[in-house]
């Protein structure tokens, strides 16, 4: 037992909570048992956190270290193999536990970019969100907007439509959530409501340059719809933002066809307003 040192460990420990160091010293003599106590609790604490199954127990040794054990656990924690996911969310725990964010967004990005490059986009929202890194999970709700551009499918739905609370991480992952949202209410045919959560979308300044085209072709067929779903006020928010935008070359092509869904949309919905009025006048 005294090669790992888990006998000299324990008998020091015991030593120091009987009080049986203080005849080996002088005035400082808590304090030297203290040091001494310590040391070997760091040494074997150490050794266990090298170990593949034990590293929990060694975490428990340093942390009754008061000197060094945090410090020495802020090293030793962060450069344990992440040899799977359930190893990692161990980890992850451990220092949630013990107040230490960094670690936790270090590990974090680690399997983030490591589903990215396997293209797990899904897995790699999920890690971002723990890592609770704005700037890193707009990047992820990037590539979900790209990948969107280039097929038309919004991937891993669940999860977009359980984002709740954790899109306001990052303005980026807001309008990627939003966006879900109204594909989610067109789909249902829930159109005023699909109308609303556009023009919103289209005011606001969370929309990317390279999403705008889509952002505004999205707006052509809730245009044309039989049932008019878009306010003349509303259309005129389009119209405006289609002016802000029109100088982008993606969309030479389509902003003829906007604006003429956007004029008949006008007048049909000037003309239902003014019967509106009437009717309660």
């Amino acid at each position: 037992m005294s090669e790992n040192g888990w006998f000299v460990s324990h008998l020091v420990d015991l030593l120091y909570h009987a009080g049986r160091l203080e005849g080996l010293y002088s005035d400082e003599t808590k304090v030297i048992g203290s040091r001494l106590r310590e040391s070997f609790l760091l040494d074997y604490g150490t050794l266990l956190m090298g170990h593949h199954s034990l590293w929990q127990v060694g975490l428990n040794y340093l942390d009754h270290c008061p000197t060094e054990g945090l410090s020495t656990i802020e090293l030793l924690l962060p450069a344990l193999p992440l040899k799977s996911e359930a190893r990692t969310q161990k980890i992850i725990r451990e220092a949630h536990k013990r107040d230490m964010p960094q670690i936790v967004q270090s590990i974090c990005k680690v399997h983030t970019m490591d589903s990215i490059s396997k293209g797990r986009l899904g897995n790699a929202l999920t890690w971002g969100l723990k890592s609770q890194d704005g700037g890193f999970t707009s990047l992820i709700a990037d590539k979900f907007l790209r990948k969107y551009k280039e097929t038309g499918v919004l991937l891993n739905e669940d999860l977009l439509d359980n984002l709740g609370s954790s899109m306001l991480i990052s303005d980026r992952l807001i309008f990627l959530g939003k966006y879900f949202e109204f594909h989610k209410e067109y789909r249902l045919k829930n159109y005023k409501e699909a109308a609303n959560i556009l023009i919103s979308l289209l005011a606001s300044k969370l929309t990317p340059r390279y999403f705008w085209d889509t952002l505004l072709c999205d707006a052509i067929n809730l245009l044309e719809n039989n049932v008019m779903v878009i306010s003349s006020t509303d259309t005129y928010t389009l119209l405006h933002s289609l002016e802000e935008k029109c100088e982008l070359p993606e969309l030479k092509d389509k902003i003829d066809l906007i604006r003429l869904g956007a004029a008949r949309n006008l007048s049909r919905a000037l003309l239902y307003e003014m019967q509106l009025d009437k009717k309660y006048t």
